[in-house]
């Protein structure tokens, strides 16, 4: 139910990749302004996880689902229709905070419908659906955007609704739906499990190593002597190792414990980053995002699990919420901190990539006990 939802949504997800051209080229904006719309529609997609938190433990996942997705295309049919600059600033926050409501309520989902040994393959295969998606809707979007922007916004709006509709209809059999099982959740709550909350933190070394293959790394590349448009060669690797990867790796991450898994992916993750030292053409580079590719499915086919381990009924959603405002903080912080690396010298910025994954490693190695302590508490 949510792989066939998120495939379709994910597979018109094409006003994202292609706002900035729309603002700039459609609209006329200065790329400044263009920018700050940008800015202001990422901020309120920090906000939008605690709203799909919120609402997810309020109202349960299947209406938060639906709500999520049938409110996150309605406001891109507005922001497309914006035909002046306040309109489009206001809509710019909107889309966003309600571009991730859906989130924590799909995570949810797969907490309530599969057993603890199951949650990492279905979390690894939404993941795949989402980057399956992702190569469907930068390829059609790019053609499409030659015949007019706004039927980027359309599509998208349509995706957005029928994948709502879709798991709404399709979800009915499941209890997932059924009031949640705790008086009054909240943030604070949450804020106190200091378990919780240090597993969550530590994402933020990661999230901003993690953050630089859309940042620095074309920047690095450029300062190899490479083309443009090698990057774009370079990062499709990324997505075709894990199409092609991930549903072979999901099952046998299953079978080993969560925690060692999650510190495998973040070692290897930090060496694929690293190895962008000695990396100078356009195959060295691309054997880079290979290895830290590998990482990155160890890792988001068994951090989804984890939280669910730790979070009780209830709350779960609160939970997966803050999770995302972390994550989604670090892809703030990642080019503020990596261009300035960067503009030191390319090795610094690969040698503190490694040694910021090494140290979120050694990081989940002091957690793993208290983590496997809860899990087997809660499960």
């Amino acid at each position: 139910m949510l792989w066939v939802g998120t495939l379709v949504a994910q597979s018109g997800a094409m006003v994202a990749p292609f706002l900035t051209y729309y603002l700039v080229n459609d609209r006329g904006m200065a790329i400044g302004m263009a920018g700050l719309i940008l800015t202001i529609q990422g901020s309120g997609g920090i906000v939008s996880h605690l709203i799909g938190g919120f609402l997810t433990d309020h109202l349960g996942p299947r209406a938060t689902f639906f709500g999520g997705m049938i409110t996150n295309g309605l406001t891109l049919f507005l922001l497309g229709s914006s035909r002046n600059l306040t309109a489009v600033v206001v809509f710019s926050f909107l889309t966003g905070a309600a571009s991730q409501i859906y989130k924590p309520a799909s995570a949810v989902f797969v907490k309530e419908t599969a057993s603890p040994s199951d949650r990492p393959r279905a979390y690894g295969l939404l993941y795949w659906a989402v980057n399956l998606g992702y190569a469907v809707s930068m390829s059609a979007g790019g053609v499409l955007a030659n015949l007019g922007y706004h039927l980027l916004f359309l599509i998208n709006s349509v995706a957005s609704i029928l994948c709502g509709v879709l798991v709404w209809v399709m979800s009915r059999r499941f209890n997932a739906h059924q009031p949640r099982r705790v008086k009054s959740p909240n943030l604070r709550t949450a804020l106190k499990d200091r378990l919780a909350l240090h597993y969550i933190l530590s994402w933020l070394p990661f999230g901003i190593v993690f953050g630089q293959a859309t940042t620095t790394l074309p920047m690095a590349m450029e300062r190899s002597g490479l083309a443009v448009n090698s990057y774009g060669i370079v990062i499709t690797a990324n997505a075709l190792v894990i199409i092609a990867v991930q549903p072979l790796l999901g099952p046998i991450f299953a079978r080993y414990d969560h925690s060692r898994i999650l510190i495998l992916g973040m070692v290897v993750l930090g060496i694929g980053f690293g190895s962008n030292v000695f990396a100078t053409s356009l195959v060295s580079y691309t054997g880079s995002v290979v290895i830290w590719t590998l990482g990155e499915i160890a890792v988001t086919s068994v951090n989804q699990s984890i939280i669910a381990s730790l979070s009780p009924r209830g709350i779960d959603g609160t939970y997966f919420g803050l999770y995302g405002v972390v994550w989604s903080g670090t892809f703030a912080l990642a080019p503020l901190l990596g261009s300035r690396l960067l503009s030191i010298g390319p090795n610094y910025l690969w040698v503190a990539c490694l040694l910021l994954c090494l140290g979120a490693a050694a990081g989940q190695r002091v957690l793993a006990p208290a983590i496997r302590s809860r899990a087997a508490a809660l499960n």
